[in-house]
């Protein structure tokens, strides 16, 4: 399940972790990681090669030991300390010994050369005692220094180690409790964004895993001071005190800076919040997006958050946050609060329903039961969504649920499966549910998975659902069959055919009680009657289970047990059918009356795979409604194949949810394999980066920490000749002159380095952030729909989130580090050249050296770099996949299948992410042990000469401080070196959205006249239509013209092209042959915003935004409010809307989620009706709305307010388009008759008037 990731040769490659076996040396030297880095010089490392993780590191049982710790304590640092704390206390003990062992160090030199002077002194020719220090005594202090060094080195990699892995645990503990958490919130909570929940996944869990890293320096810091003004006070007395002064003095003035930077990052983290929100809703209304051509307002809205709040706030802090520790700590606090403020959240009250399971349902056993039942959305609602209901469903019984819009119809469906609070009343379940919602959510996977949905496979009763549900004929037009990935949330589908999915998924799970939200509203009338017949209907698949089907179609209300008729959230009325008909003044009775046996069933959209061949044929003799089809003819064949259901009906036992292991090797089946590079990064990234951030402020950046260092060498050289003159005047006299000099230019080197650091984070960073976010924003939403359809939105979330964050945060640090000890390492070697020239013969060999490590290390670091991020991407999809399902996998009672999937999402992210840090400490404690070696080989060295010849204690002293400092100053460069390259990965993979293929362009200059179009005709000229090169046509040289102002209906089966040729017509797809004219206009000439502008659509899919009312309606915001009230009118919801107290400022949820479907169709009738174009495109505009809603807004489209505008009208009530100019009928991707409707009903042979019948209009 989820895109791009194959978990079988995972399962194949039975290795355990190289931790299990190792040896204590391989652990402390890292020995165990050596085959994976030989590995990574002979080929790329692939995520194959990866040892798996240690059990106790897997995310179920981190997640588990943070649920546990949450339970017992109510704050979250104690909970995660509780967790995970041990590790980490053992890693202060290793970091306080390790900080000891590095003052050692120097003491330990002091001594040898103490020793040096000594033993010279004593062996000097006027000495008056010959008898010196012994020989071995110089020995063991060389031992000593090596053995301290290289015990410092194991020790401080096995902290780092435990600090990062700590880090690691963190981070999957609390993805995994935050996901958990997602799928139990109660409805007041569940208001929360996606995009903030995603946020708190992605952003707030990696800072609880950077403080991890770093944080006990808190801890370490104090003591090495201390350590620190011990050695200074046994070298200079009481005149150390004076840094301690200072110290003290700057603890307030640190308390302010901590203050005020933890105010400016919870501001920060709210921008962060707000652009991942906007993000995650523009990706899941692209299509609407580009259908109206909002593409400018949508990205002037997120350029808003991110340039003027986040990126301003950034500077801020830059400026604010000079020590990174004290940053890092400020970032956890302020993410603590807001990840235990979603962790204390209220979760779902157990209470709201009993569930008393009964696996021994017999027929007429009540299933359902609600007796006084009311029920609310908020806790703090004055009036109930639902009141006085009164309803018990028993087994093998289909009970009908109608009302208008907005009657709470869905919210009554909603109430049984637990999402809403249920105030009053009695409430029982006594069996499994699934539920088929109104918008069908549907996962990024194949089709078969989205039908088993996490089900054991019954292939024999797999393939009668798929014939109920009328999707073989779908199947056969697809490319792999039932195994096509469908794309996220089904976008590679048409509207019937995700539908038909979500129908199949319910069926197959053969759950006691079956709930079903208008789910023949998306497709067309023969395709909804072979559904009735043969899944919801009395002879259908699921005639022995509890069926409760909402539905605005009047078609087969005759089939019902029982009908409910709501209004404003109460039974109106109930009953049996025949009962409520004989009672003329029942809503029932009059609703029938007023509309006759009129089909409420849309087709649905083309699908990019249709080659040919319509849907289920239809028998020329129409079967009355409620006989089911075979009963046509009844061959013996089929008395057999009728006789095998009937019996197998009874043994329709409950679908078995799969066991674990093979959900694990299920979970991860791949879509387009996510973007990845290999080898070195080239160096054109380095180059765009740079020029991104400007190449003078890089220089100014590279001169500052260049004059620093100058600064502070002459500084050190200013001392030097102090100390000379002193000796040689044999007094202190000329103090003054050079305490002044020393402090001029220390102060100078201060300042340098401060303004070289402004000059990077606030000039160059956040220059090349923006640049960098704009280009890839813009760039994104000039993809076509094609890309999206191929690329989970969590993959470019990630990039969005992740990757930004480290452009923003993270490079600019990494390249400092790296410049500066650069810098460093430079200086080292030119005071070396200069004072004692002998020792630069070393330093080719050294560099050659160091370089080739590097190389060897980069190979293999690199791409463990590239596979973390990419690993990271399921995580973001499947988070933001699961919370746009949750209804769904709640009633489904799936949590723990789902929690159990983005577990092994995490897994594989650690899986990358683990040897990915391994990986530095292994390069570092390996560089660090050369570095030891040369500074032990320098002393023995020195010890020999001193035994064979005279040496100066005061050379032997330079060229070790220089031994020391050169080797460590070089591992720092090829560490931070290597850091850049790593973090650079981040930029090369926004680089690579910055370049998508682009779809046409946007405008161009003078290609349409003024007012066009002004009449509106339309003109198809041999017009052909593939979804992709390789893919055969789905609309064949159509020819045809549309006079202006002619109203056109479009219809056909299931998969004829109907949609696509809307798709046609706003150019989302380019034409293979052919075009279309609009008031002789070729629309292949002009710019897409021009083309989109001047025609408008309603589409089938009702696409809302959070925000206001007034917002959604018109995102531009180009209308007065006056123009605004007047459309909500004609959509008949202007009674609504003034009954809501913020009126037009009335808040949406995501998605529109606070608004009924048939509300939110309304909406997007609304907007259309704003924009009065001379051409208006209906696809199934109405769908969701109920017969009398839809009579009136017909009322209005056929008014004087449309007598002017073209317009093409997809339908699945036929009665909406009985009455058009002409009717447009295509048949697999051609057109199969174009006339007025009422010459295609008087020919016998019309396929029309075959529809027509069917519903009982012909």
């Amino acid at each position: 399940m989820g895109p791009e990731y194959k978990r079988e040769p995972m399962l194949k490659k039975v290795t355990e972790s190289p931790l299990l076996t190792a040896s204590i040396f391989s652990i402390w030297t890292f020995g165990w990681l050596t085959p994976l880095m030989k590995k990574g010089v002979q080929q790329f490392v692939m995520e194959d090669d990866l040892p798996p993780l240690l059990p106790e590191d897997e995310a179920s049982n981190l997640g588990r030991a943070l649920k546990k710790a949450l339970e017992k304590h109510r704050s979250l640092w104690m909970a995660l300390f509780a967790a995970y704390g041990g590790p980490y206390m053992v890693a202060a003990a290793l970091k306080l010994t390790q900080d000891c062992l590095a003052f050692l160090q120097p003491q330990l030199l002091r001594l040898f050369l103490s020793y040096i002077s000594k033993y010279q002194s004593s062996h000097s020719e006027d000495s008056p005692e010959k008898a010196g220090p012994s020989p071995m005594e110089g020995f063991a202090i060389a031992v000593a220094m090596f053995a301290a060094a290289v015990g410092q080195s194991v020790i401080v990699h096995q902290y780092f180690q435990r600090c990062f892995e700590t880090g690691m645990r963190v981070r999957a503990g609390l993805v995994t409790a935050i996901y958990q958490k997602s799928l139990v919130l109660s409805p007041d909570e569940r208001g929360r964004a996606t995009g903030d929940i995603v946020n708190l996944m992605s952003v707030d869990t990696t800072r609880m895993q950077d403080l991890c890293a770093y944080g006990l320096m808190a801890i370490s810091g104090p003591l090495q001071i201390t350590l620190a003004f011990v050695s200074l006070y046994n070298l200079l007395g009481w005149s150390a005190f004076v840094g301690v002064a200072i110290m003290i003095f700057s603890i307030p003035l640190n308390t302010v800076i901590a203050r005020s930077l933890k105010r400016l990052q919870e501001k920060q983290m709210k921008n962060r919040d707000k652009r991942t929100r906007l993000m995650s809703e523009l990706l899941a209304n692209i299509k609407s997006i580009k259908l109206y051509a909002w593409e400018h307002a949508f990205i002037r809205r997120i350029l808003f958050v991110r340039n003027d709040l986040e990126l301003k706030m950034m500077r801020k802090i830059a400026i604010f946050s000079i020590a990174q520790v004290m940053s890092n700590i400020i970032e956890a606090f302020v993410s603590v609060k807001r990840l235990s403020n979603f962790l204390r959240a209220e979760d779902m009250p157990p209470d709201t329903r009993k569930i008393l399971p009964n696996p021994y349902l017999c027929d007429n056993d009540p299933v359902v039961e609600i007796v006084d039942g009311e029920f609310i959305w908020n806790k703090n609602a004055l009036n109930p969504t639902l009141e006085d209901i009164n309803l018990t469903v028993r087994k093998g019984e289909l009970v009908g649920i109608l009302g208008r819009v907005g009657a709470g119809k869905t919210s009554l469906l909603s109430a049984i499966i637990g999402d809403m609070y249920r105030a009053d009343g009695e409430f029982r379940v006594y069996g499994t549910i699934a539920y088929a919602p109104q918008n069908p959510w549907i996962m990024s996977a194949t089709i078969k998975d989205n039908i088993l949905f996490f089900h054991e496979y019954d292939e024999t009763f797999y393939n009668l659902v798929l014939d109920a549900c009328a999707l073989r004929p779908d199947l056969e037009l697809m490319p792999d069959g039932d195994l096509t990935e469908v794309g996220e949330r089904g976008i590679a589908l048409s509207g019937g055919q995700r539908a038909r999915i979500s129908l199949a998924r319910v069926v197959y799970a053969r759950a006691d009680l079956v709930l079903l939200d208008d789910v023949l509203a998306a497709v067309d009338s023969h395709v909804a009657r072979h559904v009735f017949d043969q899944v919801i209907g009395p002879y259908g698949l699921l005639a022995s289970k509890a069926r409760i089907l909402v539905t605005n179609s009047i078609s087969f209300v005759r089939h019902f047990d029982n009908i409910v008729y709501l209004r404003r959230g109460i039974v109106l009325e109930s009953g049996p059918y025949g009962k409520l008909i004989a009672d003329s003044d029942s809503e029932l009775s009059k609703l029938i009356r007023g509309h006759g046996n009129t089909s409420v069933t849309p087709s649905g959209s083309a699908t990019p795979y249709t080659a040919g061949g319509s849907a289920t044929p239809i028998n020329s003799q129409m079967t009355t409604p409620g006989t089911p089809m075979e009963d046509i003819t009844l061959t013996t064949e089929k008395i057999e194949t009728l006789a095998d259901k009937l019996e197998r009906k009874k043994s329709f036992q409950r679908a078995n949810v799969v066991k674990e292991i093979t959900l694990r090797s299920a979970s991860m089946k791949g879509q387009t394999k996510e973007y990845s590079a290999q080898g070195r990064v080239k160096t054109e990234v380095y180059w765009r980066y740079i020029k991104a951030a400007s190449k003078a402020g890089f220089a100014l950046f590279l001169l500052g920490t260049i004059l620093q260092q100058a600064m502070g060498i002459f500084a050190n050289v200013a001392l030097k000749s102090w100390g000379e003159h002193n000796r040689q005047s044999g007094s202190n006299r000329d103090a003054g002159k050079f305490l002044a000099i020393y402090g001029l230019l220390s102060l100078s080197s201060t300042i340098l380095s401060g303004l070289a650091a402004v000059i990077l984070w606030v000039l160059c960073s956040l220059r090349s952030s923006k640049q960098l976010h704009d280009s890839m924003l813009y760039s994104v939403m000039r993809a076509p729909l094609s890309f999206f359809e191929l690329t989970p939105s969590g993959r470019i979330l990630n990039l969005f989130s992740r990757d930004v964050y480290v452009v923003d945060q993270v490079l600019a640090r990494v390249i400092q580090s790296m410049f500066r000890t650069l810098v460093q390492c430079a200086g080292i070697i030119a005071v070396i050249g200069v004072s004692f020239p002998a020792f630069l013969i070393a330093v080719p060999p050294l560099a050659w050296f160091y370089a080739e490590v590097m190389k060897y290390y980069l190979a293999t670091s690199r791409e463990l770099k590239r596979l973390d991020a990419v690993s990271r991407s399921p995580i973001f999809a499947w988070f933001s996949e699961s919370l746009n399902g949750i209804s769904t996998i709640r009633a489904f009672g799936l949590p723990s299948v789902f929690t159990a999937l983005n577990e092994c999402r995490v897994d594989r992210n650690q899986i990358c992410y683990l040897p990915s840090i391994a990986v530095n400490r292994w390069l570092a404690l390996r560089l660090e042990f050369v570095g030891a070696v040369i500074i032990f080989i320098a002393s023995i060295l020195a010890m020999v000469t001193l035994l064979t010849s005279s040496i100066d204690a005061g050379l032997v002293g330079l060229v070790l401080t220089y031994a020391l400092n050169m080797t460590s100053s070089l591992n720092w460069v090829v560490r931070s070196a290597s850091e850049v390259e790593q973090n650079i990965v981040s930029v090369e993979r926004i680089l690579h959205y910055i370049e998508l293929e682009p779809e046409a362009p946007y405008e161009i200059p003078d290609a349409v006249p003024d007012n066009w179009p002004s009449d509106g005709k339309i003109e198809f000229r041999e017009y052909s239509l593939k979804y992709r090169p390789e893919l055969d046509p789905v609309l064949n040289h159509i020819s045809l013209t549309i006079q202006p102002a002619e109203k056109v209906g479009v219809c056909g089966r299931t998969g004829a092209g109907k949609s696509s040729l809307l798709l046609a017509l706003f150019r989302v797809i380019e034409p293979a042959t052919g075009t279309i004219y609009i008031d002789g206009v070729d629309i292949t000439k002009i710019g897409l915003h021009d083309l989109r502008t001047a025609v408008s659509i309603v589409p089938q899919s009702p696409d809302l935004f959070e925000g206001t009312i007034r917002e959604n309606i018109d995102p531009v915001g180009e209308h007065q409010d006056a123009d605004i009230w007047t459309a909500l009118n004609q959509a008949h919801l202007k009674e609504y809307i003034e009954s809501l107290p913020e009126k037009l400022d009335a808040p949406v949820r995501e998605g529109g989620s606070s608004l009924s479907s048939g509300q939110r169709q309304l909406i997007c009738f609304a907007r259309a009706l704003l924009r009065k174009s001379k051409i208006l495109v209906l696809d199934e505009a109405t769908s969701a709305v109920d017969l009398e809603t839809d009579q009136a807004i017909q009322d209005i489209i056929r008014g004087e307010l449309f007598a002017h505008v073209t317009m093409l009208t997809i339908a699945h009530r036929l009665n909406t388009i009985i009455d058009s100019d002409r009717v447009l009928v295509l048949d697999a991707g051609q057109v199969a008759e174009f006339d007025s409707p009422k010459n295609l009903l008087e020919k016998s042979d019309s396929k029309f008037r075959s529809l027509a019948a069917e519903v009982g209009l012909a």
